[in-house]
């Protein structure tokens, strides 16, 4: 039987850009609601770093800023904000991770 032919290399590349946008608007999430002080949360190793980033973003109205991962998470964050798309590659699997956090929880 013959293999799938391997999907182009676009489509891995924008497989990862969406994953890596689902991480980031769960990182921060997670950082704007962690109650722990910094260096001490235990729940992911990015947390202090995705607290500044937040605390920066809140404040940030260059669209050229310099600052790493502001202006793609300020973009991600705004479009998730915007989304009705229960289907869309980005929001749908994070609401779904947020939804089944919040299930486990009560």
């Amino acid at each position: 039987m013959p293999r799938p032919a391997a999907p182009p290399a676009a489509d891995l590349e924008e497989g990862v850009g969406t994953q890596l946008e689902q991480q980031r608007l769960l990182l921060l999430r997670h950082a704007s609601k962690c109650p722990a002080p910094e260096g001490s949360c235990r729940a992911t190793p990015h947390c202090a770093a995705m607290k500044q980033l937040w605390a920066h973003i809140a404040k940030c109205k260059d669209q050229r800023c310099q600052v790493s991962h502001c202006v793609s998470s300020r973009y991600v964050l705004s479009h998730y904000h915007r989304c009705k798309d229960s289907r869309c590659a980005v929001c749908g699997p994070v609401r779904e991770a947020i939804q089944r956090h919040h299930e486990r929880a009560k």
